[in-house]
């Protein structure tokens, strides 16, 4: 049975690297985010809703064109990273931040670069 484990391992790290093709080493700020949450890299309560990080911004019908893009959506090096979407970490204000999640939606999410009202932060890079 072991075997049979190893094996799917070693089938599913070939999907992974496939998969994220793309993927580089992550960016400073990125890396920061990551030492503390885990890699789920979930962006909503419903557990198939995750976005991918670390990849080139595609440049595609259905994104918003670069040139377009809100400027508060900052790509790292020309990709997607933690703080496109989220402020940057501050450890002097992080807790502070995490506390007023709770808080929503009667405010807007303190920790995202841009209110999602109307996924508003989702359609500044995604075209509806």
């Amino acid at each position: 049975m072991s075997v049979i484990i190893a094996i799917l391992q070693v089938l599913f790290m070939i999907f992974m690297s496939a998969k994220c093709s793309q993927a580089q080493v992550m960016d400073t700020e990125s890396a920061e985010c990551m030492s503390c949450h885990d890699a789920t890299l979930m962006v909503c309560p419903n557990p198939h809703c995750d976005h991918p990080i670390f990849l080139y911004y595609t440049l595609s019908p259905a994104f918003v064109p670069l040139s377009s893009l809100n400027p508060t959506i900052k790509l790292i090096n020309g990709k997607i990273g933690c703080t496109t979407c989220h402020v940057p970490y501050d450890p002097d204000n992080h807790q502070e931040l995490s506390q007023q999640r709770a808080l929503i939606p009667s405010i807007p999410d303190a920790m995202l670069s841009l209110d999602n009202k109307g996924s508003a932060l989702c359609f500044a890079c995604h075209i509806r």
